[in-house]
């Protein structure tokens, strides 16, 4: 019954969140947080979804960047699939999530789910999945600073015109 209410206090915090007409301090979102839920930013539901998860997975971001600091936010694996808040937003492109849990914890991207993937995999699973492989054409022009792929070029120097391997 606990874990109801608590889901039901997640759902209106975030509702309130959105609706927010200024940007509160980790004292205030705490404070907000308890008046709904008392220790809504560290409990889980029956699923072990805490509200990190659900700011990666729907939003506002920006109050991630907040309760990221709180010394009892739940950022552990879910029930279901074995996802941390990184896997949510990776998997929703949350991208200013990904940058905050990242910049918070980089442990968060390797640990694996239930089917042995990390938030990087979704990323590069997602991003390939927009590319057009052309086999016919036998020729690779990379740019730029070889920073997302490594791709054996001599040197990681930011390239200003496309070098043929």
């Amino acid at each position: 019954m606990v874990r109801l209410f608590l889901k039901q206090a997640q759902k209106y915090f975030l509702s309130w969140a959105r609706n927010a007409e200024f940007l509160p301090d980790l004292e205030d979102c705490i404070s907000i947080a308890d008046d709904f839920f008392p220790k809504l930013l560290s409990e889980s539901d029956e699923n072990d979804v805490g509200i990190a998860h659900l700011i990666s997975t729907e939003s506002p971001e920006w109050l991630l960047e907040i309760i990221i600091r709180h010394p009892g936010i739940y950022l552990g694996p879910d029930r279901e699939n074995g996802w941390n808040p990184a896997h949510r937003a990776a998997y929703f492109g949350n991208m200013r999530a990904l940058k905050t849990l990242y910049s918070f914890d980089k442990k968060l991207f390797h640990l694996t789910d239930l089917t042995g993937a990390t938030a990087i995999d979704f990323l590069t699973e997602q991003s390939l999945s927009h590319c057009d492989f052309d086999t016919s054409r036998r020729q690779l022009q990379t740019w730029g600073q070889n920073q997302n792929y490594t791709l054996g070029s001599s040197s990681e120097a930011a390239r200003r015109f496309p070098g043929q391997f």
